[in-house]
């Protein structure tokens, strides 16, 4: 069963910071990204347990166009986390499985807006929360089947995006703010334990420059797997042998992430659950990575008021609930 629901600097961006963002998480990240940038290139996958809704009469045509990505950012994706968390842990005391505290409340009964004003100073927020989907792609996939997740996925008052994953319950914190659109916003391995090849994936916003990633300090130019006029998700399938690898992504002087580096494999990381090293890891893992460089692809280096609440609503299509509403606070 699947459900939904939505309403609607510390270290170097993109480091891991306590765990998150996750694999998993990243790939949300990922491909939230790629719809909002190119979502014409998932037409045919939008849904949940068969057919699209790219045709809808639902789906409007501002939907259909490029919109700019969703920066990273550690406080929404602090507290997403935290959502998800108290909702696995509250469905498990209902007896698990059954997905029935999925709410926009905490289990205290705080407001979504109230838990997550703390953690952002923007002054546009919204959510979107699932149960039951096992996969990145296709909560995601899911959401934008769902007219009011859609409405904050490609909401362009949103430029920052946090996403908590625990177990089958995943949330989306979005918010809005003045912040520079960068080129490369997430990137991350598609497989969870990658054995023989790995796909590495990365969102890039109209890229000047080849679109590289960066496995184990050799620089491979990736394809262009899911893009349109304004760019989209890039990918790169690479062979592997066992052992520890790390790797990054650059376009031009932008980095992701932008000081460390994510990895898989037998790793001494600096951050276990997010599989993620330091600037001085990489140099211990990668002694010939060059950290202080002019940013090329070939090497470590780069640049890097009051609330309002909309109508809420509630239906079944199928067996997904949904629920949505938003809050903007001046």
């Amino acid at each position: 069963m699947w459900l939904l629901l939505i309403v609607s600097a510390f270290a170097g961006y993109g480091d891991a910071v306590d765990g998150h963002p996750s694999r998993g998480e990243r790939e949300v990240h990922l491909w939230t990204n790629g719809v909002r940038i190119a979502p014409r290139a998932y037409a045919d996958d939008y849904g949940y347990g068969g057919g699209s809704c790219f045709d809808d009469a639902s789906f409007t045509a501002e939907q259909k166009k490029p919109h700019a990505p969703l920066a990273w950012h550690d406080g929404l994706a602090d507290i997403a986390r935290q959502h998800s968390e108290d909702m696995s842990a509250t469905d498990a005391k209902d007896g698990g499985g059954k997905g029935s505290s999925l709410s926009h409340n905490s289990s205290d009964g705080t407001s979504f807006a109230k838990r997550v004003k703390p953690y952002y100073p923007g002054t546009a927020l919204g959510e979107n929360v699932a149960f039951g989907f096992t996969s990145p792609f296709s909560v995601v996939m899911g959401w934008m089947c769902s007219e009011g997740h859609r409405s904050n996925i490609m909401a362009t008052e949103f430029v920052e995006l946090g996403v908590g994953q625990a177990d089958v319950f995943w949330t989306q914190d979005f918010g809005g703010r003045s912040v520079t659109t960068r080129t490369l916003n997430m990137g991350v391995h598609l497989e969870d334990s990658p054995a023989g090849t790995v796909t590495l994936a990365v969102d890039a916003w109209s890229p000047t420059d080849p679109v590289v990633a960066v496995l184990d300090g050799e620089a491979h130019d990736m394809d262009e797997a899911r893009v349109g006029d304004s760019g989209g998700v890039y990918q790169i399938e690479l062979p592997l042998d066992a052992g520890c690898h790390l790797y990054w992504f650059a376009s031009g002087a932008d980095r992701f992430p932008e000081e460390g580096a994510y990895g898989f494999g037998d790793c001494a990381f600096d951050d276990e659950e997010a599989g993620w090293v330091t600037a001085d890891g990489i140099h211990a893992l990668l002694p010939n990575a060059d950290l202080d460089g002019d940013g090329k692809p070939d090497h470590a280096g780069g640049g890097g008021g009051g609330c309002a609440q909309a109508p809420v609503s509630m239906g079944w299509i199928g067996l997904l609930g949904l629920l949505a509403a938003r809050r903007r606070r001046a």
